[in-house]
């Protein structure tokens, strides 16, 4: 598959996402209610630190959410005041994730580089990736932090094993 081939399929997927976005999909089912729940945590946070930390300590139902994705959000918000202009900035940023999954398999495998982006690209078709990115859960985020580290980490492996090999 050409590049321009690969770019058109990776921007297809992330069109599906801004769709889902405008449809207001929760094909995962629970994304849209934990959204509804979760989201006046962003609207104190973005008050003040303060304000923020002491709401969701009050709240026993926030604390198996870091707090990170709401402090994160939170700023974003304050200054746009955009529901809509977070959502889509989160959307952008969780369409990074297969980007980052295939650099990690194309490091890791010696398979055909069309195979992996294949393979990818499958993540744009998981309910609870796209629900997730649509209703500005903290799921994704998470998971991109974690790819990101994994994906260092490795790189870190093949020079350590480079260096290795040069003693």
């Amino acid at each position: 598959m050409s590049n321009f081939k690969s770019f058109i399929v990776y921007s297809i997927g992330c069109f599906s996402l801004l769709l889902g976005f405008v449809l207001n999909e929760n094909s995962s089912g629970g994304a849209k209610i934990d959204f509804d729940y979760l989201f006046p945590f962003i609207e104190s946070f973005s008050l003040n630190l303060e304000n923020g930390l002491k709401t969701y300590i009050s709240n026993s139902g926030s604390i198996i959410h870091s707090p990170v994705f709401y402090i994160l959000t939170s700023f974003i918000y304050k200054f746009t005041e955009s529901l809509v202009t977070i959502k889509i900035f989160y959307i952008l940023i969780c369409s990074i994730l297969p980007l980052i999954f295939y650099f990690i398999l194309k490091d890791k495998f010696e398979i055909n580089k069309n195979i992996l982006l294949i393979f990818s690209l499958i993540i744009f078709l998981s309910p609870y990736f796209r629900s997730s990115a649509v209703w500005l859960t903290n799921d994704n985020l998470a998971l991109l932090f974690f790819l990101v580290s994994l994906y260092y980490f490795l790189c870190f492996q093949i020079v350590h094993m480079h260096l290795l090999l040069i003693e």
